[in-house]
């Protein structure tokens, strides 16, 4: 008996699992029949597959014909197998070819919807009902299904690495995020001038520590220590450095306040209000060092080391943050490196910035 091609959606079993399939079907028989559909298996195919092994005599059950077929036989198949969300999208991926086919044929019979399917207003396209139908029976953010198919179109060879479980979609995403970002630092064009106030918040290079599972990793391109070292700041001779620095790297951090030829004179810490990630301690705090060049002028004998503020989007700092650089440094030339968006006032350098 052939194989429907809604059947071959899901991986076939190999190795150790079909192997003990078989012996299951061995000592039980075939628990569960094999669905069929115009004399073709649309579910089954390891248990088929187990029973010509294993001599046994495969029992069928045609499908009644209602509803959507693709839907039925996804349906049976989640039940049974555990798949990671990245699998799961890889698969409805898959399945919106048949998704499609189907969405046309009720297009034409019922003039856009089908008994059972409320659609919105705004799925007037076949491909939106196909996308509709196809998150809503994988139970999987459609977001999520359009990363997939991204991947697929970009890189087959990879989309297998997801489908197969090998890697996830998160991990793909975040990798050309980094690649289109390593583009846009090669436009940036070089700083102008010299500045009395540099905020720098370097993209640390935290290494093994992202392999722990205890923190997530960047999505950004970060630098090595050394990168971060050799930066050149366009310092004036008086000048007040403010250098974010993460957790596992504080030693380097004080160490590059020399090498830039900056004096350490104080430690802000930024309460995130909020318990974060962490090996050790899950961590709600950020550090920030406050250094001088030459003799600059300051104003925060009445500021505090400590400020409190939600945090927002990753590696973004807060406002709160910039108010008290302001209130403290009164120099026009001010540089924010590293910066994610444009502030008043300041010149900002980045290639996230907006």
């Amino acid at each position: 008996m052939k194989f429907h091609e809604v059947a071959n959606l899901f991986p076939l079993l190999e190795g150790k699992p079909f192997n003990e399939l078989v012996e299951d079907v061995k000592k039980n028989g075939l628990l569960e029949p094999i669905w069929t559909h115009d004399n073709q298996v649309v579910d089954g195919r390891n248990r088929f597959r187990a029973c010509k092994v294993a001599g046994v005599e495969p029992r069928f059950r045609p499908w009644n014909g209602k509803g959507s077929l693709v839907s039925f036989v996804v349906s049976l198949n989640l039940r049974r197998r555990h798949l990671t969300p990245s699998q799961t999208a890889c698969v409805a991926v898959e399945a919106l070819p048949f998704y499609e086919a189907e969405a046309k044929e009720r297009q034409k019979e019922h003039g856009g919807t089908a008994p059972g399917r409320t659609l919105s207003p705004l799925m007037d396209t076949v491909k939106g009902r196909a996308d509709f139908f196809v998150a809503d029976d994988f139970k999987v953010a459609r977001g999520y299904v359009a990363a997939a198919k991204a991947i697929k179109l970009s890189s087959p060879k990879t989309f297998e690495e997801v489908k197969s479980g090998k890697i996830k979609i998160s991990q793909v995403t975040r990798q050309i995020k980094k690649e289109k970002q390593l583009e846009n630092l090669k436009d940036l064009k070089p700083l102008e001038g010299k500045f009395n106030v540099i905020v720098v918040d370097p993209p640390w290079n935290i290494g093994d520590y992202n392999s722990d599972g205890f923190r997530g990793g960047a999505t950004y391109p970060t630098m090595t220590i050394d990168e971060i070292r050799n930066i050149e700041l366009p310092a004036e001779e008086d000048c007040i450095l403010w250098l974010w620095a993460v957790d596992t790297c504080l030693e380097e951090a004080l160490e590059i306040i020399k090498d830039w030829g900056f004096e350490r004179k104080g430690t802000l810490i930024w309460n995130k209000e909020k318990m974060g990630l962490g090996k050790w301690l899950r961590r709600q705090h950020e550090y920030c060092f406050l250094a001088v060049k030459g003799k600059p002028t300051f104003f925060g004998e009445n500021s505090r080391s400590v400020i409190c503020s939600p945090r927002g989007k990753h590696s973004e700092k807060p406002d709160v943050f910039y108010k008290l650089v302001e209130e403290t440094c009164k120099y026009k030339s001010k540089l924010d490196y590293f910066a994610r968006k444009k502030r008043e006032g300041w010149t900002v350098f980045g290639d996230e910035v907006k």
